[in-house]
């Protein structure tokens, strides 16, 4: 009886574990896998290409429609991916079945024909109704925000989804910031005090040395690798070019949406990488050392200079949709000193200020000191 009763506890805990592992996204891959597998199997049999249209048409559905049927039950329906992902789950299946097929035996007839320009004519449609829904968002959004870039921001992932949003948003943004963003000024919306954190460490010095060197290697890999395969060194330029584009995105982003601090809120900034906003309310602390628990370095380059402590985790958003939430954040500004002090005489909390590494509450009282 009890060893019955112990397996029937391992096993339900071994089903939990697999439960919590086993997501949708797990599932449409290894669907996803499966259908290509049987496709090829199917496709590879003596035979099956001894009508060439009835077979080219069998692989092209299969393949077009299969991804995206089973994109829409294990990613849309369970609300892991937007609507916009099975549009790319279409695309994937006709370069595979592009890939599959011989190139003469695909053809489309002309009833599938039309079909497709139709399929392409209704995402036109509906990428234009899309589009307008972001500027209806982003109009509606400028005035909420405390920057322009986070209206933009929200407009793109409240309609596209979290993740496709936030990608498409840094993609742009960085090439917007490289190219466009040189003329542009500050784009803090609220009035407060800004701490920007893009010049400590000689970092443009730095930046602009790394970009220079990034120059030359790109330049040379190019001219060595054009010697034997083409197509390759134009690759590598291309990731260069990105690379660079990239780098001085970043640092005009920071340069123009430094961390803000006004008579309610802190807005904390570090370029494109990560972004935060928290009342005042929520600060407990600032600190001089580091803190022992985990926290998200919001530095440009280098360590850390001051570390905030809140009183519960606060939402820390980075690119490409990351999201963590933690008590402490590590800052590196330009100017520590008064963004402690500015920070210090606009805390609410009447838990501690802490000064020079020691916590000092309000009425007085010493508490324990940091390690």
């Amino acid at each position: 009886m009890v060893g019955s009763t112990y397996r029937g506890k391992g096993d339900e805990q071994v089903t939990e574990k697999l439960r919590v592992r086993v997501g949708p996204e797990a599932i449409f891959l290894i669907s996803c896998s499966l259908l290509c597998t049987v496709v090829l199997c199917v496709s590879s049999a003596p035979g099956f290409w001894l009508k060439p249209s009835v077979s080219t048409l069998a692989v092209t559905i299969d393949l077009a429609l299969g991804f995206p049927v089973l994109g829409y039950f294990f990613l849309v329906r369970t609300g892991k991916a937007n609507w916009m992902v099975l549009i790319l789950l279409a695309g994937l299946g006709m370069l595979l079945a592009k890939w599959w097929v011989p190139g003469s035996d695909l053809r489309l007839s002309g009833v599938l024909e039309i079909a497709v320009v139709m399929i392409e004519a209704a995402l036109l449609i509906a990428l234009v109704l899309r589009i307008r829904k972001i500027r209806r968002v982003y109009r509606a959004e400028k005035a909420r925000q405390p920057y322009r870039v986070d209206a933009f921001r929200v407009a793109l992932t409240t309609t596209l989804g979290r993740r496709v949003g936030a990608a498409i948003f840094n993609e742009v943004s960085i090439l917007w910031y490289a190219f466009a963003g040189w003329t542009r000024r500050r784009s803090v919306t609220p009035k407060g005090v800004p701490f920007s954190g893009h010049r400590r460490n000689a970092y443009p010095a730095l930046l602009a040395a790394f970009m220079m060197a990034v120059v030359v290697e790109t330049a040379v890999v190019h001219l060595l690798v054009s010697l034997w395969i083409g197509w390759l060194a134009w690759l590598l330029t291309g990731l260069g070019v990105y690379s660079l584009a990239w780098l001085l995105g970043d640092f005009q982003a920071a340069r123009l949406n430094p961390s803000l601090l006004t008579e309610s809120h802190l807005y904390l900034r570090t370029g494109l990488r990560w972004q935060a906003d928290l009342a005042l309310e929520e600060i407990i602390a600032v600190h001089s050392q580091s803190p022992s628990e985990k926290y998200v370095k919001m530095v440009m380059f280098g360590s850390s200079d001051l570390w905030l402590e809140c009183s519960e985790p606060i939402l820390v958003r980075g690119i490409f949709g990351i999201e963590r939430r933690v008590k402490f954040v590590g800052l590196g500004l330009d100017d520590p000193d008064g963004f402690r002090k500015e920070v210090q005489s606009r805390i609410v909390s009447p838990r501690s200020a802490w000064v020079t590494g020691e916590c000092l509450s309000v009425d007085g009282g010493q508490h324990r000191s940091m390690r």
